[in-house]
């Protein structure tokens, strides 16, 4: 089933008989959602699941002599698991620039580099620019379709009443951590521990990603190779 924002409003509504309050305004509810489910993403994170659940991709879109693109949108803590080039005559994947040598590397591809020189890149963030792809050698084609970037990107947060929740597998969770939430601001101890309801659906979900999670991999760090319904 799908959630949107307007179904979880009615079902914590509902279960907490909230229909004709008016203490927590639409901003607040939406803000105690989207922390619930900023919550349920860093326990996916925790168990390096994220491929399975915020693998994407998207273009970058090369303009000829321009050395620096901006990242997608939606990328999580600028976590890109490969960057590849494909076009009929050739393929193959970017490589990060790495080691004490990289930027001396850098500036070699840069000033040297050729229309038949492959890409390499790596990243910067640079104060009132934010993070990049810088590579090199600069662009020497226009394209909007050899390279693509796929990275992990952030669990959809809710804003309009149809936007739909894209982990709904821990809608359990996210009803109960709202529903929390609610009730502490109904009567003002904002900062009460989690309640053992919403502690059970915790440990239901952190059990459901764990089950995932091949022997010995729980918790292992997923190295970087991109160099060579029934509801609460």
């Amino acid at each position: 089933m799908a959630w949107t924002l307007s179904d979880i409003r009615e079902k914590v509504e509902s279960d907490l008989d909230l229909q004709d309050e008016q203490f927590i305004d639409p901003d607040e509810f939406k803000s105690y959602v989207n922390a619930a489910i900023r919550e349920a993403e860093a326990e996916i994170h925790k168990l390096n699941l994220e491929d399975q659940y915020f693998l994407s991709h998207a273009f970058i879109e090369l303009s000829t002599g321009v050395g620096e693109y901006a990242l997608p949108e939606d990328i999580y803590a600028t976590k890109i698991r490969s960057i590849q080039y494909d076009r009929e005559d050739k393929s193959y994947e970017i490589l990060r620039f790495r080691g004490k040598k990289a930027f001396e590397d850098f500036l070699y591809w840069r000033r040297y580099g050729t229309e038949t020189t492959d890409y390499k890149y790596m990243l910067t963030n640079v104060r009132g620019v934010g993070p990049r792809i810088a590579i090199a050698p600069k662009s020497f084609e226009t394209s909007s379709e050899v390279v693509t970037v796929w990275y992990i990107r952030n669990a959809l947060e809710l804003d309009a009443d149809t936007d739909e929740c894209d982990i709904p597998e821990f809608i359990n969770f996210i009803l109960q951590f709202v529903k929390d939430a609610c009730k502490n601001k109904e009567v003002f101890t904002p900062d009460a521990p989690p309640s053992p309801a919403l502690e059970k659906q915790r440990q239901l979900m952190i059990d459901t990603l764990t089950e995932q999670v091949p022997d010995g991999e729980a918790g292992a760090i997923i190295p970087d190779v991109s160099h060579y319904e029934e509801s609460t």
